[in-house]
């Protein structure tokens, strides 16, 4: 919870640059790839986290329970959701965070869990 607190925190803290050097084009630079933070997304994320005392105060996105990583605050995983790539607008996108889940668990593995349809696994791959 606290890295992925610090990991969303460092896109609003750290704004990437619209364009980066590339030694490659033409002009001498290209669109950066790296996620835009819009007003929406903004607000997605400034409503999920959370101060937390046993971090001292670190925030921290209450969206997993331990020790079973089964969904811990509803609205915090809700906000999460919707910054994930729209299977019909960004098809390639959100295929590709599918195809990483199943490289790193395996197909099989993915299968059977979809067919569970255990609300902690897909809180995990959701993260």
């Amino acid at each position: 919870n606290e890295i992925l607190y610090r990991t969303l925190k460092s896109f609003l803290d750290y704004p990437r640059p619209e364009r980066i050097e590339d030694d490659t084009s033409p002009s001498g630079t290209r669109e950066n790839p790296a996620p835009k933070v819009t007003p929406r997304t903004r607000a997605i994320m400034d409503a999920i986290f959370r101060a937390d005392e046993t971090t001292g105060g670190v925030g921290c996105v209450m969206a997993l329970r331990e020790p079973e990583c089964t969904p811990f605050e509803k609205e915090a995983l809700a906000g999460i959701t919707q910054l994930l790539p729209d299977p019909v607008e960004e098809e390639e996108a959100h295929k590709s965070g599918w195809d990483l889940v199943m490289e790193l668990v395996g197909r099989e593995a993915v299968k059977m869990n979809e067919q569970g349809g255990s609300e902690g696994w897909r809180a995990r791959c959701d993260i």
